[in-house]
């Protein structure tokens, strides 16, 4: 439409069109970016009420809404939560994460240097700062026990030898250290003696969380710096730790150790669980779920998302495509016994795209210790399609054993469904199983097969509806509006940039069944029926037209095929109103209410009637009861209402209610009597002169904006000021200053074509919506809102109209250093009209300003 709107509000539309029905708190789900972008025409507010239909759904489904007592989870207190049974399961968990990567005979020697026996160890140094830390990875909890690596290590090695000595050295050592490692003297004098060293390296949430993408597989900090000076050291009974969020580069220093074990944060138990496994009472059955790239040299540019070769430069990403020589293949790890697979069968030997292949298999523990495994079953195709790029191979299936004793056998059988080998077809829009021998490979890990057998696929997968979804533009409807659900939902047509766009199905049918293979059914050729749960709401026909009846919430349900989707259609204004934004007091305004027949009968008796508060007038104007209201017509009734004159300036509510043979319907309009000026709307004091008592607390808490700074900035009191080219009248000081927005009505007379507001908010990001009132009566929506005063920008569509580098705290106004800020926004109004009263938005109530985000205006004025 050539509109210009905030790209933060753009990118709200689109995100809310395109599915999103949740997004985390921020500055893009406010309510001014919703309104720009339903003003420029690239959203609606249909498309909202349907997001938070869904949403609104799982929220009481899950018990949200209801009764703590009914909700059995809000039974469950820490102490559930953190019962020994749940701390054992944790350390089990934990026990089982562990990868060996690593288990070298120790040098001088033929035995491997893991598992140490605890009993022998005299003298154990662990080196590396993040050994005596617990790192629990984001989005976790606070759980009373935590055990690191130190105090794990520790307790078990005493535990089993009460005189050994266990030493501790971070060695100067972090995630973000740029100087080298530099262990103490006596460190590096215990390390040459030791029974056993413990290098732990690794990351943490400095470095490796949801806010930090990694620019390079290079360990951070100076852990490498570590490696080196304890290698320079030469003891050959040394073990490499890592605890890591995903592979790094030890490809040089790899041969500096026999062992080497990896997890990822391994949550509250970590330390217990490292030294059950350090020890042996936890034989290693962990394995890697992802590629252990060598170096940086072996991955593409991190903003390339490709994962072909032809994509990434030759280079392919993970397992199924990558053609270099990792440090540790995908599902790689080792045990402290060795394990055989044998009697491998695999068939059929020919399948159709919609059969299963079955694997069975024994794995036999071959060592001397009892272990588990995790067996896998790859699947390679072992054929060429033009044109297109199949992986190498693709994990289909897999199976921890049980613990086997040595020489114990366990026999394994995995089912792989044909169409899971499937690839999407860019051409055909689904998925298809290309036609040819494949190889189904059983092993430990992705780089090693030990039996194979091959089944040649023939045939397309069938498809077969899935699934149903039912998305009109809109899930709330008036009385006697249709919606045809053969049409197409507008707001998921495909009007972005058509010449960036892959081709794709454009998915904007109301009704879209989509097969198993992920095509779109074509609907003219399907088998379709329709029904709604309560005809008396809205009724549907057989070929899809639906028809508002009645207030009212019913379920359109589609079935295609046998498979069924639904969609809640609400029916709303079976008795709608007009009522007036502002009634000044002692002064009449007329309200009316309308009664409307959705249905295609006529509706009988129809009385309509108006409820005012106390100590106000309605007289009718017109008739109040009609003997006969026809299908799809419509009856309406109007009241003069009048306010006494003493009505105190705030909201009302009236009432609206319809008796008639359908049944009775209520409603209800909002109307304000409005404050005498801006000024008498003033309900808080947010400014304080320096050193001297303030009046009140602009965030309820004794702080304030400092005059003195205000005007330093431009803003002084009772003068005017032009920001933005909108000319304000700021307020006093150390006497209510500004509003705390809870819906006031506000005398403000001009015209111009911007309305402008000053202010700020407290407790986080203020925002509503709220009504501008015309002389000629006519009313145009507004959206305002404002960041925090604290906040370090403004909100999109706003802008910084004041800084202040202190604010004042207190009784006695004393300075805080904290900069805070001032904001202004504005808001197109129609030029040719002069604006009578403004309706602020309603975000708090009875100028709430403690422990609730509030929004403050200090001044409302016009620009040319």
């Amino acid at each position: 439409t050539g509109a210009t709107v905030p790209a933060a509000a753009g990118a709200q539309a689109y995100a809310l069109r395109a599915g999103t029905q949740l997004n985390c708190t921020g500055d893009e789900d406010t309510t001014q970016n919703i309104e720009a972008a339903i003003n420029a025409g690239i959203l609606s507010e249909g498309v909202i009420d349907s997001a938070l239909t869904k949403l609104f759904t799982v929220r009481m489904e899950t018990g949200e809404f209801d009764p703590a007592s009914k909700v059995a989870y809000t039974q469950i207190n820490k102490g559930e939560i953190q019962s020994p049974a749940h701390q054992t399961l944790a350390e089990k968990v934990a026990e089982q994460d562990l990868v060996l990567l690593k288990n070298g005979n120790v040098s001088g020697t033929s035995s491997p240097l893991l598992p140490a026996d605890p009993s022998k160890l005299n003298n154990v140094v662990i080196v590396g700062n993040l050994a005596n830390t617990v790192t629990l990875g984001g989005y976790s909890g606070d759980p009373s026990m935590q055990v690191s690596a130190v105090q794990g290590i520790t307790s078990a090695v005493h535990a089993a030898n009460p005189s050994a000595t266990v030493t501790f050295d971070a060695c100067g050592t972090s995630t973000t250290a740029t100087a080298p490692a530099s262990c103490s003297a006596q460190t590096q004098a215990d390390i040459k003696s030791a029974d056993l060293v413990i290098v732990f390296a690794g990351s943490d949430l400095s470095v490796a969380d949801e806010g930090h993408d990694r620019s390079t597989l290079a360990l951070p900090g100076n852990y490498n710096s570590l490696i080196s000076q304890v290698a320079a050291l030469g003891n050959p009974r040394t073990a490499l730790v890592m605890q890591a969020d995903g592979p790094y580069d030890i490809s040089g220093v790899q041969g500096d150790f026999p062992s080497i074990v990896f997890s990822g944060y391994n949550g509250e138990s970590q330390g217990t669980a490292l030294a059950a496994v350090l020890f042996g009472q936890q034989n290693p059955s962990g394995h890697l779920d992802f590629t252990w790239y060598k170096d940086d040299s072996q991955l593409p540019d991190m903003n390339n998302y490709g994962l072909t070769p032809s994509q990434t430069g030759g280079l392919g990403r993970t397992y199924m495509y990558f053609t270099g020589t990792p440090t540790y293949p995908f599902g790689y790890g080792l045990s402290y016994t060795t394990f055989k697979y044998s009697n491998i069968k695999v068939g059929p030997s020919v399948a159709n795209a919609d059969g299963t292949v079955h694997v069975s298999f024994d794995v036999t523990n071959t060592g001397t210790a009892a272990g588990s495994t995790v067996a896998q079953l790859y699947v390679a195709p072992k054929f060429t399609v033009p044109g297109v790029q199949l992986p190498d191979k693709q994990l289909e299936g897999f199976q921890k054993t049980p613990v086997l004793a040595p020489g114990q056998t366990q026999a394994v059988t995995l089912s792989v469904k044909v169409p899971d080998l499937s690839q999407w077809d860019e051409n055909g829009l689904k998925q298809v199983v290309h036609n040819g021998p494949y190889q189904f490979q059983v092993g430990p890990d992705s780089a090693t097969v030990t039996g194979s057998g091959t089944v040649t696929v023939d045939g397309a997968i069938t498809p077969r509806v899935q699934s149903v979804n039912v998305q009109p533009d809109q899930v709330v409807f008036k009385p006697g509006d249709t919606l045809s659900l053969a049409g197409k939902n507008p707001w998921i047509a495909p009007d972005t940039n058509s010449s960036l766009e892959q081709s794709h199905a454009s998915a904007d049918n109301i009704i879209e069944a989509v097969n198993n293979d992920q095509s779109f059914v074509d609907l003219s050729t399907a088998h379709v029926k329709y029904a709604s749960s309560d005809p008396s709401v809205a009724t549907v026909d057989s070929s899809g037209l639906v028809r508002a009846v009645k207030d009212g919430v019913t379920t359109i349900t589609v079935t295609v095929n046998g498979v069924s989707g639904s969609v809640p259609i609400v029916v709303q204004g079976t008795l709608s109103d007009s009522t007036p934004a502002v009634i000044p007091a002692g002064q009449q305004a007329t309200a009316s209410a309308t009664f409307t027949n959705g249905g295609t009968t006529p509706v009988s008796g129809v009385t309509l009637s108006v409820t005012v508060p106390s100590g106000w007038t309605a007289t009718p104007v017109t008739s109040v009861t009609s003997a006969q209201v026809p299908g799809g017509g419509k009856v309406t009734a109007t009241w003069q209402l009048t306010p006494p004159s003493n009505a105190a300036p705030q909201a009302y509510t009236i009432g609206y209610a319809a008796a008639s043979s359908e049944g009775s319907f209520t409603g209800s309009g909002q109307t304000n009597v409005p404050y005498a000026s801006l000024a008498a709307a003033y309900d808080n004091t947010g400014i304080s002169n320096d050193n001297a008592p303030a009046a009140g607390a602009f965030d309820g808490g004794g702080l304030n904006f400092s005059a003195q700074a205000l005007a330093s900035d431009g803003l002084v009191s009772s003068q005017p000021v032009t920001v933005s080219g909108v000319t304000f009248t700021w307020p006093g000081v150390n006497v209510p200053d500004n509003i705390v927005n809870s819906g006031q009505a506000i005398p403000v007379s001009g015209s111009g074509h911007t309305l402008g507001f000053l202010g700020a908010s407290n407790n986080g990001t203020g925002s509503g919506t709220g009504t501008i009132v015309y002389t000629d009566g006519t009313t145009q929506t507004f959206a305002l809102g404002f960041a925090d005063w604290w906040a370090g920008s403004a909100t999109s569509g706003t802008s910084i109209a004041a800084t202040t580098p202190y604010i004042n705290s207190g009784a006695n106004s004393s300075k805080q250093n904290q900069t805070v800020h001032l904001y202004y926004a504005g808001v197109s109004i129609d030029p040719s009209k002069t604006v009578r009263y403004v309706v602020l938005p309603h975000v708090t109530d009875n100028g709430q300003t403690t422990q609730v985000t509030a929004l403050h205006v200090f001044a409302i004025g016009f620009g040319s």
